[in-house]
Formats: C-alpha cells, sequence, structure tokens
C-alpha cells in the first residue's frame, strides 16, 4: 500500500482547504489525513509529510501532484522543467496573497 500522506494546510486560507479537499477527492487509493491550522500570512501554507520526509511550500505542492499520478504526476513532470527559484517565486506570490484573492483585507 502507498504511503500515507498528512497535509497541513491554513485554515483561514479558502484556497488551501479548497486544495486539502481536492486531494481528498483525487487520492482514492490512498490515505490523506488533513490538518487545518492557523498560520501567519508569510509561512508556506501547503506542508506535506509522506514517507517520513516533510515538504513545504511549492515542492509539497508538486509531491502532491506527483503521488497522484495519472496526468497530475505529468503536470508536476512539467512544472519542475521550470526553474526552482521561478516555481518558488510563484509559490510565495499566492502563498503571500493568498487572503487577497478570497475577498479579504490583504494580511501582507
Amino acid at each position: 500500500m502507498a504511503a500515507e500522506l498528512r497535509l497541513w494546510v491554513d485554515e483561514q486560507c479558502a484556497l488551501c482547504r479548497r486544495f486539502g479537499q481536492w486531494l481528498q477527492r483525487r487520492a482514492q487509493h490512498r490515505a490523506v489525513e488533513l490538518h487545518l491550522l492557523p498560520l501567519p500570512p508569510d509561512a508556506d501554507a501547503v506542508r506535506l509529510s509522506i514517507a517520513g520526509r516533510t515538504l513545504s511550500g511549492e515542492a509539497a505542492v508538486l509531491e502532491v501532484l506527483q503521488q497522484l499520478g495519472g496526468i497530475w504526476r505529468w503536470g508536476a513532470r512539467l512544472l519542475r522543467w521550470v526553474p526552482r527559484p521561478l516555481r518558488r517565486l510563484g509559490y510565495r506570490v499566492v502563498a503571500r496573497t493568498r487572503y487577497c484573492w478570497q475577498g479579504e483585507r490583504c494580511r501582507i
């Protein structure tokens, strides 16, 4: 059986919660343990633990896609071609503005 995925997301972020729920719906052949935690706006909004490894930020998102398999695995492979500094920058932009996207006052 595949290793269990443990995912921690910012409970105050609708985008983050939806990502966790999306993962639970698509990870049909493995256990997904979703934890909602209050995180400061400058923290990585996604953290993942799998098989004793802990990842955060864009690395966690890529690993989630990789673990889902199918077309999501191909998406992760394509994103890995993007230089890591650019992937990290893209993740940081979304993470730092995640409250603005849901109509709340920005807490940057």
